[in-house]
This record gives structure tokens, sequence and C-alpha cells, in this order.
């Protein structure tokens, strides 16, 4: 992640955005947990304490996702990712 959190939520949610049709089909067809492994793949960390921290960022990801698509994703990107920002930058010392 950035130093940006908002820049860092926008980011995430307009990829989500974009694939708003295919999400729920993934999911209906069991494939949450590969959507996990895909987001927490592709970071190279010797620290365990970092890794998991990280891995706690991507799990709060990937829920943010699975309620997004709950919801029909009817929510605006930005707004969301408004309220993400606020919600999640006073954890963001965790991953640094």
């Amino acid at each position: 992640m950035g130093e940006d959190v908002g820049a860092n939520w926008r980011i995430i949610l307009q990829a989500v955005y974009a694939h708003r049709e295919k999400i729920p089909l993934l999911l209906k067809a069991g494939m949450g947990m590969e959507m996990l492994r895909q987001i927490n793949r592709g970071h190279d960390v010797a620290d365990e304490v970092r890794e998991l921290r990280i891995m706690s960022w991507n799990g709060i990801v990937f829920n943010c996702i699975l309620w997004w698509a709950e919801r029909g994703f009817g929510d605006d990107p930005k707004v969301l990712a408004g309220q993400l920002t606020e919600i999640t930058t006073p954890l963001y010392g965790a991953v640094e």
C-alpha cells in the first residue's frame, strides 16, 4: 500500500467496481477463497509479524469487497472510499 490510505481505497474500489458484474459470479461459484488467495499473493516479506499485518489488511479489503458485493455494488465508490479511509486510517500504522 502507498502512503495515502484514501488513494489506496480509491484505487481498490475503482478496480473492484470495474469488475462488479464478474465478482458476484465468482462468489456464487465458490471462488471466494481463491479471490482471497490472489489478494494475499504478491508480497515477499521475511518478517513474520509484518506479513501477518499485511494479511490482516488484505482480510479487511476482502471483507469490504464481500460486503459491497452483497449490497449489489450500489454504494458510490467515492463515498465508500471516504468512509473506509476514515475507518482504517488509524490502523494504517500497523503495516508500516
